[in-house]
């Protein structure tokens, strides 16, 4: 931009505008214009719309014109010299040897006799840089500059450029070589920018050139017409002739080092070029399908390419994909899967527009392919199927389906469908996208996990290794049940209840065990204490390895959750820029100022719009770099950090189950503490504790209450009869006199009476029982007695016991009722569009609910959208995905359909 504000753009134009262009000097000119329109930059590419409108424009079309049709010439020349040369080539090596492929082209090192053919063929001219200044002209699908690409309507010549480039094709019609398929694959990425959006004008004047014509022709070629191959050695040692033998003919000189490694390159390229370029031409076709509102484009596009032979093109192209496998060629291969995968896309994109061919139909003749049974399935579990709204209307959508998305996992789906806030539909919608983004984030967090493959081992076992843990925690528990005893150090494996003989005394000795002198110890005898150490050491290494577990897949999603809420909450910039490293501060800075100065507020800018820029949680908008590449590694970042992890009751449980795990290798009673990862295991005890936890705090504070109740009637009997509690009851000697129970608790001090009401009152619910009974004749105390044990009794025993009973009880059935509202959610509601199962069962015209939710509305297919959207680069968006991509920025939600679906007849959707 700083460049275009200095004159860059004027100058590309008035280069461009000489009568007598200088290819060199056009070919510098185009450079920079591409260099300055990189990443489609929509400020430049308005500068060049405006310098195009003036009247000195005028001749820079004339002369694109001109190159385009010089270019076109020369491919067909450079076509008719490249049949010769290969002919020439292989009578000549059948006087050498005994068979030539006819097919082929063989260029020698260090032979002179092709060299001069070869550097003219290796010539790109002006035609690829000026197609890549076109391209860059619309990229981004501006509208404006593909219109008036294809009509300048204020200009006294309009040159139809579109129509131009489409023309150009009909030079390789059967005729694609290594020399040209690079001019090839330039030309269908232009028109592919200029239909792009969707541009329906465009589009049609596109669809009218017979381009669709071509396409199908071309895309259905599935080797080069005219390949070249390059040998090292020589002619000679090929035939199998000796050196000495001299050929005849020999012009030129041989190609440099740097052309011959140019060379071997291109010809080395040319197999993948041609798979790109063939997917590209399917992606055109599918770009003029997007929004199409009548059926003039879809049927010249069958005319062309009818289902029969978009069969036959997916069939051929997983023949590649399985021929490159067994070669071990991935690169190749995954690029023809990428093809069959667009072949299979525009396939379903144009059935609607077919009288008699269903989806089912397609998916049969898939199957019918012997040598690849399999087809049909893969390209099913690969291909992603959306609805989308885009200008009030309902649009299916099809796209590959990111392999990042396999490492979406069992617990994090259960995670995202029971855990979404159900609400509404709308809130419901809107919680699910912002999930989408920590799912997004865990699919990247196991992918890289899984790149070591002892990290994946621990990863995929810790769910056995977890109910090997538990087993082991049983065992180790009946072992203690069953063997440990008491025992003295000198007889360790005797139990002292059982005592030892004495000789010395001829008799049995027992020994102390609960007094001042105690000398009996806890032992379990052999060989059971050896096996309860080897299992403590087992329950150590497995503990540790379930720990460093959670802690590789858990705690970096628990510390990215714990910054993103840490930085939305943050409405100063000034403290976001202290966690920053500088260099991210400056580039902040300097985007907000440009944007600033684009939008035309004196450097200033909206709070939200400054905030989104210091965004370092936007992974796409990032660089694809995680955000904690973008942070200082001080203090602060560790304390931010460690907030997460202290938070974490799973954390937590996991190091100090660890710490236990340690402890009972020294102290074996404290197995029964192992047991507790039942709760962890089972989903069961889960709920019994989250029924405990959901209301806490309500429970909490009423158990405050109880507590600040009891110390109230502690206080009252402290006053009134301080004398009259006990924990026992009076002992009686010689049958008249009374004396206190060895456990009596008179009340000499407040401190007494609160024990007394804690241990008594609130254990068994019955004060009275810790209080002197009362006479018949002592009517007072009798009156107290009973006012102070009853209204106990009626206050603590009854109602707040009661009420701490019912807010547990009401919290399971709650848990219950919310947890069966959204079970009944899930199975009788389609979670896209909120519309329920009897709808689809009475009205569908694909299938029954169960279809719906697995082919039309599949939430996780609208997940994988999302991840396909921060995969892909903006520039190879199509119109649609440039269109959501733009919604979501803005947090707009308004393209999910809501309420519609296609399968619904026109009264229930959009039919």
């Amino acid at each position: 931009e700083k460049l275009t504000s200095f004159g860059a753009a004027d100058l590309v134009v008035t280069v461009l505008s000489r009568k007598q262009l200088d290819g060199r000097v056009a070919v510098e000119a185009f450079k920079l214009a591409a260099a300055l329109l990189e990443g489609g930059n929509r400020s430049v590419q308005e500068q060049f719309l405006r310098l195009f409108s003036t009247s000195a424009a005028e001749q820079l079309f004339l002369n694109l014109k001109e190159e385009m049709r010089f270019a076109t010439r020369n491919l067909r020349e450079k076509a008719r010299f490249l049949r010769q040369e290969r002919d020439r080539q292989v009578a000549e090596l059948r006087e050498l040897a005994e068979d030539a492929d006819e097919g082929c082209l063989l260029v020698f090192k260090d032979d002179p006799s092709t060299s001069d053919l070869i550097r003219y063929l290796m010539e790109e001219g002006t035609i690829c840089p000026l197609l890549r200044f076109l391209q860059l002209l619309c990229e981004g699908h501006y509208t404006e500059m593909q219109n008036y690409l294809r009509v300048q309507k204020y200009s006294s010549v309009s040159v139809d450029i579109v129509t131009e480039v489409v023309t150009m094709l009909f030079a390789f019609s059967g005729r694609i070589d290594a020399f040209n398929i690079g001019v090839l694959e330039n030309i269908v990425e232009a028109v592919n920018e200029f239909v792009q959006g969707p541009n329906r004008e465009v589009a049609t004047a596109v669809v009218d050139s017979n381009y669709c014509d071509v396409v199908a022709r071309i895309a259905g070629v599935t080797e080069i017409s005219s390949a070249v191959k390059v040998e090292e050695r020589s002619v000679e040692e090929v035939a199998g002739l000796g050196k000495n033998v001299v050929r005849q003919g020999g012009r030129g000189y041989p190609l440099s080092a740097a052309e011959w490694s140019k060379l071997k390159r291109r010809v080395g390229s040319q197999e993948k070029t041609l798979l790109r370029t063939r997917s590209y031409m399917v992606t055109s076709l599918l770009s003029l399908l997007e929004m199409v509102d009548v059926s003039y484009i879809p049927h010249r596009i069958l005319a062309s390419s009818d289902v029969p032979r978009l069969i036959r093109d997916i069939n051929s192209a997983y023949m590649q994909v399985k021929e490159y496998r067994e070669k071990g060629e991935p690169d190749l291969a995954h690029h023809a899967m990428d093809l069959c995968y667009h072949f299979y896309h525009l396939l379903l994109s144009i059935l609607p527009y077919t009288e008699e061919t269903s989806t089912r139909r397609v998916h049969r003749m898939l199957k019918q392919n012997r040598d690849a049974p399999e087809l049909q399935y893969a390209l099913e579990k690969g291909t992603g199927r959306i609805e989308i709204v885009r200008e009030g209307k309902l649009y299916p959508y099809f796209f590959q389906m990111p392999d990042i998305c396999k490492w979406l996992s069992v617990g994090e789906k259960t995670e995202i469908s029971w855990g979404v806030d159900r609400s509404s539909q709308t809130a419901k919608i809107a919680d699910f996208w912002e999930r989408a983004d920590d799912a997004f984030y865990a699919m990247r967090n196991q992918q890289n996990n899984h790149k070591n493959k002892f990290l994946a081992f621990l990863l995929d076992s810790s769910n056995w290794r977890g109910y090997l843990s538990l087993l082991l925690a049983f065992v180790t528990n009946i072992l203690v049940i069953f063997t440990a005893f008491y025992g003295v150090a000198e007889v360790p494996n005797v139990p002292a209840f059982d005592g030892v003989y004495n000789d010395q005394y001829d008799g049995v000795e027992y020994a102390e065990i609960f007094g001042d002198n105690t000398t009996a110890t806890i032992y379990f005898g052999e060989p059971y204490a050896t096996i309860i150490d080897v299992i403590g050491v087992l329950q150590i290494i497995l503990n540790l390895s379930q720990a460093v577990t959670f802690t590789l897949r858990d705690t970096p999603l628990l510390m990215r959750h714990n910054w993103e809420a840490f930085w939305r909450r943050q409405t100063d910039i000034a403290v976001l820029e202290k966690y920053l490293k500088p260099n991210i501060v400056k580039e902040c800075r300097t985007i907000a100022t440009a944007e600033a100065k684009t939008a035309g507020e004196d450097d200033t800018l909206e709070d939200e719009r400054l905030l989104s820029i210091y965004n370092v949680f936007d992974f796409h908008r990032m660089g694809r770099r995680e955000y904690f590449h973008f942070l200082k590694k001080d203090f602060k970042f560790f304390f931010q950090s460690l907030r997460a992890f202290v938070r974490s009751p799973i954390f937590l449980w996991r190091w100090i189950y660890l710490v236990i795990a340690v402890l009972v290798t020294v102290y074996p009673m404290m197995s029964c503490l192992l047991l507790l990862e039942i709760m962890a295991q089972s989903g069961t005890l889960n709920q019994v504790v989250k029924a405990l936890t959901h209301r806490g705090r309500q429970l909490l504070l009423t158990v405050l209450l109880g507590l600040v109740l009891s110390y109230i009637f502690s206080v009252i009997g402290f006053g009134i009869m301080p004398d009259m509690f006990e924990l026992g009851p009076a002992e009686v000697i010689d049958g008249s006199t009374s004396v206190f129970h060895h456990y009596h608790a008179p009340c000499n001090t407040l401190y007494k009476c609160l024990v007394v009401n804690f241990a008594v009152g609130l254990t068994s619910g019955d004060l009275g029982s810790g209080i002197a009974p009362a006479a018949w004749e002592d009517t007072q105390y009798m009156a107290i007695r009973t006012v102070y044990t009853l209204a106990y009794f009626i206050v603590i025993t009854t109602i707040l016991m009661n009420i701490i009973f019912g807010i547990i009880i009401d919290t399971f059935g709650e848990l219950r009722a919310r947890r069966d509202e959204i079970e009944s959610d899930i199975l009788q509601t389609c979670f896209i569009c909120g519309l329920e199962a009897s709808i689809f069962d009475r009205k569908s015209t694909e299938g029954d609910f169960s279809y719906h939710i697995r082919k039309e509305h599949n939430m996780w297919d609208y997940l994988a959208f999302f991840v396909h959207l921060q995969e892909k680069p903006e520039t190879d968006y199509s119109g649609m995905e440039s269109y959501v991509s733009g919604l979501l920025r803005n947090r707009d939600l308004s393209w999910i359909p809501n309420g519609r679906a296609l399968s619904l007849p026109l009264e229930g959707g959009d039919g």
